[in-house]
């Protein structure tokens, strides 16, 4: 039998120009909607060479045209793009202009780190970037046979990387980066984002949204494309990957980097949108020499020659690509969420050596803004793939904060609360954003945890030492970034995909923080978001606490995605979710640690596990605290 899937890298690959020699730079970005009974390429070409502008391409999904106007010098440079925005608005054949956002973007390398900086210096602009690429090869050799069952199932993949950071970024090469080849795209990985040097905060923007949402709605034959997300390698810079509003996707698998050891690196950020995490090497201490030897994963390098320097969470990402792979193979039926299903019911504890941040959440899954829901156990995803059945549809519901603002002081922690009566078609949670936004002097000294009905804490962001912005998260309705013509263009998508939400166009300025923490869990009760700000750390901070001492929580809104279950899930369902989360002990995590390595090991290991039968065999008295329900702990293979 065989299958056939594209893997694409948004990666850049080659220092070359595709369809212009000038610099990016040179240009300024357009998208376009044509009318219905102008949609047609041809039809895109010839406006764009009336217009003296140049047809960049089509992005799939959202309808647009990419043109590129030719950036004149001084006033002229201005009065050229007005020009040509009035000339495209008054052409009858054309629906909507927008002009695209220039976006600061980076590989995920290594801020802050010497060492690495010198690895890195001779081949700066491209060398980290094409080693993903032979990784994933090497995960993925053509004439590789692997065994499900005495059946032999040979790989044929495609990988394709689409030149996306040599030059100026834009939201529309964003998006249409995010939307190329969908139809059969199975999985893409993606190991870049903003800045990772604790400073910014930076979620994608309404074309990007619209772009994942079409992705996973109509990628893969409709089944949906794995958008796989590097984590991030700010650590050195005390950065968050809650700031980073690509990784805390609901639409998105976070992964992130362990060494051999199975510990985490010191380069690694932490937070609660992460899925999993992936073996790629590197030390778990920065300032310490560990007393072993580093291994890492060897892959091919420039120049013919292979490194054995290849880690980082850009690595992890199209290791973990490579590894969902070989899931789809063994059922392609699998959708997007089957494979976050899957990865939260099987990822397994990596170590018992770091267990600080380990929580059990009240339905039953062990969660850890460190390594997500564990480490990926590909031998694990493929016996349960293999009779997996598709989870329902999801849904989702927003609820909003009604209270009048809260003040925010130095040094002081305030709750506010929304109680969830009612979720329609939710009953078990997967992924839930909190949408938040607040002023006060110094962002990186704001810390804000969601926390559940069922207990668990999820820090939706840390305090970041860099980070000084005197902004904080603005709220405003009035529409700031987007155009009237962007309106219309939301009402379209809306039509195409009812995942795509108008409160993102309006201007509604806030960010949107995610968590997979409460996965599995009921939505209802009451919601708390707990809001702590910090004595000044420096100087600096200090200086801007004497001019604004106080801040203001301005929004908080929450919005839960789940599934719904059938009458004979519910009970089940019901059942397990009167747990509430608790921290484990120490002995605790150890017995989950061993019965997944021992379930790993099991000669059964391909055979489809009769889950209630595990339960009530593997019940376990309570350990002696009041807190533990560890007897009640249902994951994956029967806790």
């Amino acid at each position: 039998m065989y299958k056939k899937f594209l893997v694409i890298l948004f990666l850049c690959v080659f220092n070359v120009n595709t369809y212009q020699e000038e610099n990016d730079d040179d240009f300024i970005d357009i998208g376009v909607r044509l009318t219905g009974d102008n949609r047609d390429y041809l039809i895109a070409d010839l406006i764009a060479e009336e217009k003296n502008l140049f047809n960049a391409g089509h992005i799939s999904g959202i309808g647009l045209h990419h043109f590129r106007i030719q950036r004149k010098h001084g006033r002229r440079s201005k009065r050229a793009l007005d020009d040509a925005i009035e000339d495209l608005k008054h052409d009858e054949r054309i629906e909507y202009v927008t002009i695209a956002e220039s976006l600061e973007r980076q590989k995920r390398e290594f801020i802050n780190d010497d060492e690495l900086e010198e690895l890195y210096k001779k081949y700066r602009h491209w060398k980290h970037n094409q080693s993903p690429i032979d990784m994933e090869s090497i995960t993925d050799n053509s004439s590789f046979k692997m065994s499900f069952d005495d059946t032999y199932y040979k790989k044929q993949w495609y990988l394709v990387s689409i030149r996306l950071l040599d030059g100026r970024i834009t939201t529309l090469l964003e998006a249409r980066a995010l939307t190329l080849f969908a139809a059969n795209t199975s999985i893409k990985s993606a190991s870049w984002g903003p800045t990772d040097d604790g400073t910014k905060m930076e979620a994608p923007g309404a074309l990007v949204n619209a772009a994942l949402d079409y992705g996973v709605t109509h990628g893969r034959q409709g089944k949906g494309t794995l958008f796989v997300w590097a984590s991030g390698n700010g650590g050195t810079a005390g950065d968050d990957c809650g700031a980073d509003g690509y990784v805390s996707h609901p639409n998105v698998i976070s992964i992130g980097s362990i060494n051999h050891l199975g510990k985490t690196t010191y380069f690694g950020e932490f937070c609660p949108s992460t899925m999993a995490v992936a073996y790629t090497g590197g030390r778990h201490a920065r300032s310490i020499r560990e007393p072993f030897i580093p291994v890492g994963v060897v892959a091919a390098d420039v120049g013919g020659k292979c490194t054995t320097k290849f880690f980082g969470t850009s690595g992890a990402a199209p290791v973990a690509a490579g590894a969902l792979a070989l899931v789809l193979e063994a059922n392609p039926e699998l959708t997007y969420r089957d494979i976050m299903h899957i990865i939260a019911e099987t990822a397994r504890i990596p170590n018992l050596s770091e267990t600080d941040d380990w929580m059990i959440n009240g339905a039953g899954f062990h969660v850890s803004d460190k390594f997500g829901f564990g480490v990926l156990d590909v031998g694990q995803m493929i016996a349960l793939a293999q009779n997996w059945t598709n989870v329902n549809p999801r849904y989702d519901c927003y609820h909003e904060y009604k209270g009048s603002p809260v003040q925010l002081t130095i040094g002081a922690s305030v709750e506010v609360n929304i109680d969830v009566d009612k979720c329609e078609n939710v009953t078990n949670l997967e992924h839930v954003q909190a949408n938040v936004s607040f002023s006060f002097h110094r962002r990186g000294d704001v810390k804000v945890t969601l926390i559940s009905p069922s207990g668990t804490l999820s820090e939706m962001i840390s305090y970041r030492d860099n980070d000084a912005s005197k902004k904080g998260i603005y709220y405003c309705l009035q529409i700031e970034m987007y155009t009237v013509e962007s309106f219309v263009l939301l009402c379209v998508m809306s039509l195409m995909n009812t995942s795509v939400h108008i409160y993102i166009f309006l201007g509604i300025k806030y960010f949107p923080f995610m968590s997979a923490h409460k996965w599995g869990e009921s939505p209802i009760g009451r919601w708390t978001l707990r809001i702590e700000t910090r004595t000044p750390q420096n100087d600096g901070s200090m200086k801007s606490a004497i001019d604004d001492d106080t801040g203001e929580l301005n929004y908080f809104g929450l919005r839960l995605y789940g599934s719904y279950s059938s009458n004979d899930e519910k009970n089940n369902i019901q059942k397990r979710q009167e747990s509430n989360a608790f921290i484990p002990t120490h002995n605790e995590l150890e017995w989950i640690y061993k019965r997944e390595l021992s379930i790993r090991e099991s000669p059964n290991v391909m055979q489809k596990r009769d889950y209630q039968n595990l339960i009530n065999e593997r019940q376990r008295p309570k350990e002696n605290s009041d807190q533990s329900l560890f007897s009640t702990f249902r994951k994956t293979f029967g806790f």
